[in-house]
Parts: structure tokens; C-alpha cells; sequence
């Protein structure tokens, strides 16, 4: 009894989990944790960097819409 209740949670907890890591919510988690690196750093080189990454996603992602 206690085996299944712990798979069905298990299973509750999947579905969940899939849900809520949507595209939108990783894109918004990878450019907060590269926001908080780059900022760490005292170098202008990795700014540059990830700037050119950023416009880079946000121009794909544009286009991607007008299709």
C-alpha cells in the first residue's frame, strides 16, 4: 500500500516538476545565473561575451516568431 502511495507521489512530483521547467522558465534561469557571473567578475571581456550571447538568443528568437 505505502509503494504504491510513494509511486503515485513520485509520479505527481514528475508531472510537476516538467511542467513548471517550461522553455520560458530555463531561459529565464540561465540568463539570471550567467547575469549574477558576469556581474561577479571585474573583467569587461566576459560582459562583452555574454551581451553578444544575449542579443544573439533575443535575435533568433524573433525571427523564430515571424516564421
Amino acid at each position: 500500500m505505502i509503494a504504491i502511495l510513494i509511486k503515485a507521489l513520485m509520479s505527481l512530483g514528475t508531472r510537476l516538476l516538467v511542467s513548471l521547467a517550461s522553455e520560458q522558465l530555463i531561459e529565464w534561469a540561465f540568463f539570471k545565473i550567467c547575469d549574477s557571473v558576469v556581474k561577479s567578475t571585474k573583467t569587461p571581456h566576459d560582459d562583452e561575451w555574454f551581451l553578444k550571447i544575449k542579443e544573439t538568443y533575443e535575435a533568433s528568437k524573433v525571427s523564430e516568431d515571424k516564421k
